[in-house]
């Protein structure tokens, strides 16, 4: 018979189940009954933002986020939609990524891209 590696622990019991079948139902079932309130943690959010040139294409720029959950992730999504393949930057933006899990709670993640400034230098004769 193996071993459920599975344990609940809280502040009032430790429960270890001992069988896998009822380990499994066991978890289910008290996954079911317990909300889920905490929301995703999103490791990596850069604290600064991007700057780029006027047109220059933001793909390569934005970070491989770490999101983890407690139950799991259910979706990532950055607005504007296409941030991450063809975007390219006419003016200052800020890129959103929100973290979902399987309850709807979210966390989010601001980015804001800025344009490196462009000075023309005019001479009189």
């Amino acid at each position: 018979m193996k071993e459920c590696c599975f344990s609940v622990t809280n502040i009032f019991e430790h429960i270890r189940i001992q069988h896998n079948h009822f380990c499994l139902l066991f978890l289910y079932y008290w996954l079911t009954l317990l909300p889920d309130t905490e929301k995703p943690v999103i490791a990596n959010c850069p604290s600064s933002g991007i700057v780029l040139n006027r047109n220059e294409r933001l793909a390569g720029y934005l970070p491989i986020l770490s999101v983890t959950d407690n139950t799991m992730v259910r979706d990532l999504t950055v607005s504007p939609r296409n941030a991450r393949t063809t975007y390219y930057v006419e003016a200052p933006i800020t890129v959103i990524f929100t973290a979902t899990d399987h309850a709807g709670n979210s966390a989010s993640c601001s980015i804001p891209v800025t344009l490196r400034g462009m000075f023309h230098v005019f001479h009189y004769i």
